[in-house]
């Protein structure tokens, strides 16, 4: 019973900064493995985070940081003919279906379903292909899906570029497990910097909340609601709303601050870090566990309208 008790132990640093409250939640042991945890998404008020290249999705409680359930893809583990795995950038839920961005050389789209594990045929109602991700710099790194207007919104990194193109998909309808979808022109989305798009989630207002970064550098930036669905415009400056950097402040020297993955949930963003350890998908390469995964909370009242 000790044991149990010990193993469920979480730990919240939480504390005011500029009005803003700001909670780090301490995840289990289980996230020092090299799961690379690179996305993340909001589903029935918790927190859905994925793994890079382990075929591993953890369902978190945002309250506690304690795992609620784990599930393992073995689609996402199978490795192709060059012998790379899959590189999920991004994660996304619409209805029984896990929408997933991989970045690896094609730049895919891929749907699975929840419960059988498979995944979908994809149709597109036009000629479509993402751009592929030459000298990795232009991968997908970030999948969201507006449920009310079936939309999908997938971002590139544009790493080392002044911009970012930003793509909308229509979901027309998912039957005989196959996904149709209707790519509309992809929006040029120009940054304050040449920092990689790495994520993004919808707020509760429909706004578009964007993580801009680089090592020792984060930012959220916003793009309106009006201004992904009223404006006809196809270049679109996004905001920058928080600068993250500060916040980011691991003391203990425990945690990866390598910010990858954003959701939303009642005010806050959730935004978790890939703790860059690139060997077997359970321990490091010296038998030891590596850094943890980062999980880190920001109330987001003070952003402007």
């Amino acid at each position: 019973m000790i044991r149990i008790l010990l193993n469920t132990i979480v730990l919240c640093s939480c504390f005011i900064f500029n009005g803003q409250n700001v909670n780090h939640l301490l995840l289990e042991k289980t996230f020092n493995a090299p799961y690379e945890i690179s996305s993340a998404c909001t589903y029935n008020n918790q927190i859905i985070i994925a793994s890079e290249k382990c075929g591993k999705i953890f369902t978190i409680d945002p309250n506690t940081g304690r795992t609620v359930a784990t599930e393992t893809i073995p689609f996402l583990i199978d490795k192709d003919k060059k012998g790379k795995s899959n590189a999920i950038e991004g994660i996304s839920i619409y209805k029984n279906y896990y929408f997933l961005v991989e970045e690896k050389e094609s730049n895919q789209i891929i749907v699975l379903d929840r419960d059988t594990k498979k995944k979908l045929e994809i149709k597109y109602t036009h000629k479509f292909g993402f751009p592929p991700n030459i000298g990795n710099k232009n991968g997908l790194e970030g999948i969201e899906i507006d449920i009310s207007s079936n939309m999908i919104y997938v971002i590139c990194e544009g790493k080392k570029q002044n911009h970012s193109d930003l793509y909308r998909i229509k979901i027309e309808k998912i039957e005989d497990n196959t996904v149709y979808l209707n790519p509309l022109k992809p929006i040029k989305l120009k940054k304050a910097s040449y920092l990689r798009y790495c994520a993004l989630a919808l707020d509760d207002k429909g706004d578009l909340l964007l993580l801009r970064s680089t090592e020792g550098s984060y930012f959220i930036d916003k793009i309106t609601k009006k201004e992904l669905t009223q404006n006809l415009k196809l270049e679109i400056t996004a905001t920058e709303v928080i600068k993250l950097s500060k916040y980011v402040n691991d003391k203990t020297g425990n945690l990866e601050t390598n910010l990858e993955g954003l959701s939303y949930l009642n005010g806050y963003a959730i935004i978790v870090s890939d703790n860059k350890q690139t060997d077997n998908c359970e321990v490091s390469n010296n038998g030891k566990t590596g850094k943890g995964t980062m999980f880190m909370r920001i109330e987001l009242g003070s952003i402007p309208k």
